[in-house]
């Protein structure tokens, strides 16, 4: 679900807006309400951008959220929900759809379903992903702090900056409460897993929130202030590791709806728990499979989103593994909620088979005994002791663990087996430790610029040679000693990094809605220059409203550079975000390309106001 659209903010919240309307009837002018109430859902389906019956649900769910929040229940207004048994306002009776409109909803719903399990993209290098999160939780920036932690956890930006309450729970998970968005549910504090250590996410979050306080801020105010940011971060970093459905998307809506989800799959679920119901516990949708409700559990919207990706094996086929760090990887555990599956999964009892190969059944008559614990092993005493030592090395509580661990080992060592048979016998080796002793000491042997020269062509792709060319440049410039004048460049990078750190503190708790163009304009934050974009857009918009039709102009990135200089990059994620808005202001007015080619500038024609715009 997404934010709230300008057109609709403005159709509510401004003067004369439906807010205002609704104000000051109640119960006595009830036929008024319903004639206002059908009026504005006509207006919402009138737009051009509701192309499908399902387009409606947004505007009537951040219309009725809007009626909660600002018009205050009294006697004179408010009315029984019948279904609820709770009082509201009146206007939510009638601000609401049919039966027969919701039916078509959920049959537009289910259509969409199929076309999503057509339209899947698959995330082929799901590692990749976990280390690039891993790095980004270790640097020193808010942004990518930020979007470590949505990738780690799939909240929402809202939640890693302020609602969130998260705490330790295992290795790999964490207890997360304040979920967004499920105001009918009243959510207790449920397990969510990590892709790496838990430490790192909780010590990163408090970070963040030392660099971003957004305590005194509205939910609203933290969503529209940093949510452009992140979904600009999040296709700069993740875009050559995950495909996007279509070019209108941004990956960061669905690192919290199916991506996180998937990859957790993959690392954490249980091969007997069936993935959406995985999925849906662990983004805070679990009362989805407890509702009694057989409509709402008919609703595929819930759903709908987990389906948009799926794990991937590089060759285009699927990969459909689950839980693979399970019993693997030390400190990783099954969630408490899947943990009885699990263990009743590990403790099934073997059947051993006879020399036919065919499967013993138990023989005489059978009693009923509680489930016994069974070992898997067949082994000497000895074998056994150092089984058991093995396992508690590592930490791991069922048998069926280790074995697995040490079959994975075993193909390993396979591999690399087949890796060095080549060498052996020119080493005259007779096992492959034999091998690998012989090559360290050849390579021990060699020259020591190759040695040196290995690890940076491996690391950073240079070798020593390029490093002493590149030196030989400075010194040729006149930095005799090239290290200090390197460093002392790393050191102005790190500068300017600290001034623009110190500029994000000093702006965390700023409204940038709020301030004057001249004041904003000095500014040199991502979140102000999105504001600058918005207000020249917005200006663009009102003028070519009132203006003749040879004096409107053709909304681009080059006439918002023109009017105002920004970088192009900032400009064009804003335009890409509000792509279908422009498209309807340029398609109501029939304004097109060509009527930028005027004698005029536009820096003669339009002027930016001083004063916020709404």
């Amino acid at each position: 679900m997404g934010e709230m659209t300008r057109w609709q903010y403005e159709r509510l919240f401004e003067e004369g807006g439906l807010l205002d309307r609704l104000r000051p009837l109640g119960v006595t002018e009830e036929r008024e309400i319903e004639r206002l109430c059908q009026e504005e859902i006509a207006a919402w389906r009138a737009r051009p951008t509701m192309i499908v019956e399902s387009s409606l649900q947004e505007p009537l769910r951040h219309a009725r959220n809007a009626i909660r929040a600002h018009l205050p229940l009294t006697s004179a207004n408010q009315w029984q929900n019948p279904k609820t048994k709770k009082y509201e306002h009146i206007a939510l009776k009638y601000l609401n759809f049919s039966l027969e409109q919701w039916q078509r909803i959920n049959t537009d719903s289910e259509q969409r379903f199929a076309q999503r399990l057509r339209e899947q993209q698959r995330i082929d290098d799901p590692d990749a992903i976990m280390r690039l999160s891993q790095d980004l939780l270790r640097r020193q920036e808010w942004y990518n702090l930020a979007l470590g932690v949505t990738i780690n956890t799939g909240r929402r930006i809202t939640e890693v900056l302020k609602t969130g309450v998260f705490s330790p729970k295992t290795g790999y998970t964490l207890w997360f409460k304040g979920q967004l968005k499920t105001k009918e549910y009243d959510l207790e504090a449920y397990e969510i897993p990590t892709l790496v250590p838990a430490d790192l996410v909780l010590s990163s979050i408090a970070r963040l929130r030392q660099l971003q306080d957004c305590s005194q801020m509205s939910n609203d105010a933290v969503s529209q202030r940093f949510g452009p940011v992140m979904r600009q971060m999040a296709d700069q970093h993740l875009s050559a590791l995950i495909p996007k459905k279509d070019e209108g998307q941004n990956l960061y809506t669905h690192l919290s709806r199916s991506i996180y989800g998937r990859l957790c799959v993959l690392y954490h679920c249980p091969p007997t728990v069936f993935d959406l119901q995985y999925m849906a516990h662990i983004l805070g949708h679990y009362w989805y499979f407890r509702e009694q409700d057989e409509k709402k559990r008919a609703n595929l919207d819930s759903t709908l989103h987990y389906m948009d990706y799926v794990i991937g094996d590089g060759r285009g086929n699927l990969d459909g593994r689950r839980g693979i760090w399970l019993g693997t990887k030390p400190g990783v555990e099954v969630l408490d909620a899947f943990r009885k599956e699990w263990e009743q999964m590990a403790q099934q009892p073997v059947l051993r088979t006879g020399h036919s190969g065919k499967k013993k059944e138990p023989m005489g008559e059978q009693h009923p005994v509680g489930l016994k614990k069974r070992s898997i092993l067949n082994c000497l005493p000895p074998q056994k002791t150092l089984f058991d030592a093995e396992m508690q090395r590592r930490g791991l509580a069922h048998q069926h663990e280790l074995v697995s661990a040490l079959l994975n080992e075993a193909a390993w060592y396979r591999h690399m087996e087949a890796l060095l048979s080549p060498l052996s016998e020119a080493m005259q080796a007779a096992t492959p430790l034999e091998t690998l002793s012989a090559l360290m000491a050849l390579h021990q042997d060699e020259k020591q610029d190759v040695v040196v020269s290995t690890p940076l062509q491996q690391r950073w792709g240079v070798s020593l040679d390029q490093i002493d060319t590149l030196f030989e440049k400075a010194v040729e410039e006149g930095y005799k000693e090239p290290l200090k004048y390197f460093e002392g460049t790393l050191e102005k990078r790190e500068s300017y990094k600290a001034g623009a750190q110190k500029r994000a503190q000093k702006y965390q708790r700023t409204d940038f809605t709020l301030l004057p163009y001249s004041q904003l304009e000095h500014i040199r934050m991502p979140e102000a220059a999105q504001e600058r974009v918005r207000r020249i857009v917005l200006t663009i918009m009102r003028h070519n409203e009132r203006a003749q039709p040879r004096d409107r102009w053709y909304i681009n990135a080059g006439l918002i550079y023109q009017l105002k200089t920004i970088r192009h990059e900032l400009i064009n994620a804003y335009l890409k975000e509000h792509e279908e808005e422009i498209k309807n202001h340029h398609r109501q007015l029939g304004i097109e390309p060509r009527y930028n080619r005027k004698m005029e500038s536009i820096r003669e024609m339009i002027t930016i106001p001083e004063k916020p715009l709404p």
